[in-house]
């Protein structure tokens, strides 16, 4: 018998609740050693080998048999789990976030629907990173993609402008989520150009879809100032948003800013509600 470590998943759904490799009551587990002739070690968190498991194979096609019904069932477990991480650029500015208070308290909205200062950014893509691995490799992805701010930049730092408020749905009676429109000052699209060429870098390299992205190549360069979601309640409330479209607000323009950096976010946040960065690379 030979001996040999396998990435492990880490998804919390659909394969296994906590591992990837398990299923309930070892179900999952059973079946793979079952089915490709192996027996599977799954480490516990505090194991020097924790991102890995263990696994006893025969030969070489068991390894490949275990291997190939892994990929399966990573595969449909991509498509039913949420983005784990998201690449976008953070947007920060005192007049920014000063025009955003004003806004919800003009518009009388619920805190927990609008974004929190600390959080505004444009979104590139999100990824479903399955091991350290990927992660890793998004890392990866995006520290290579380094080279090519120089060129897509012209020499010219991104001062842009945060303006405009649109909906996401059609039906501004009941809609879900705000958002501003991010544009370049000199009103070039160089902005444009380089947010596709990163969410084209992470799709060649297999992290990322163009399906994600509204079958689309274009990322929408935007910022989400609302959305009902935040607030985690069922049924889910909608606003109705017709007279705050058609006034002209005095925050109709949110400000500007200076595009400083692209970052690989975790979703989920800190203790002082800001995103986990896992990797940052300049724009300035």
């Amino acid at each position: 018998r030979f001996l040999t470590y396998v990435p492990l998943p880490i998804v919390s759904s659909g394969i296994n609740a906590e591992y990837g490799v398990v299923g309930k009551g070892g179900s999952v587990k059973k079946d793979l050693e079952r089915e490709s002739g192996t027996t599977i070690d799954v480490p516990r968190r505090n194991q020097k080998e924790a991102n890995y498991i263990r696994v006893m194979y025969k030969s070489e096609d068991a390894l490949t048999s275990l291997q190939l019904r892994m990929d399966g069932l990573l595969s449909s477990a991509r498509r039913r789990e949420a983005p784990t991480h998201f690449v976008c650029i953070p947007i920060r500015s005192e007049e920014i976030s000063a025009n955003l208070k004003r806004f919800r308290d003009k518009c009388e909205l619920d805190p927990h629907i609008v974004q929190i200062e600390s959080k505004l950014h444009l979104t590139i893509g999100v990824l479903k990173c399955f091991s350290q691995d990927e992660v890793k490799k998004a890392s990866e992805v995006l520290t290579s993609f380094a080279s090519k701010i120089a060129y897509l930049k012209r020499g010219k730092p991104l001062r842009a402008e945060m303006r405009g408020l649109e909906i996401m749905n059609d039906d501004p009676s009941a809609a879900n989520v705000l958002y501003a429109e991010v544009h370049l000052s000199d009103e070039s699209t160089r902005l444009q150009e380089l947010a596709d060429a990163c969410l084209e870098a992470f799709v060649d390299a297999g992290l990322m879809s163009y399906e994600q992205n509204r079958n689309c190549r274009d990322v929408k360069l935007h910022c989400t100032l609302v959305n009902t979601r935040w607030k985690q309640q069922m049924p889910r409330q909608t606003l109705d948003v017709r007279e705050m479209l058609r006034e002209d607000w005095e925050v109709k323009s949110f400000g500007k800013c200076v595009l400083e950096r692209l970052d690989l976010n975790e979703m989920t946040t800190d203790r002082n509600k800001c995103y986990v960065t896992v990797t940052s690379i300049p724009l300035v």
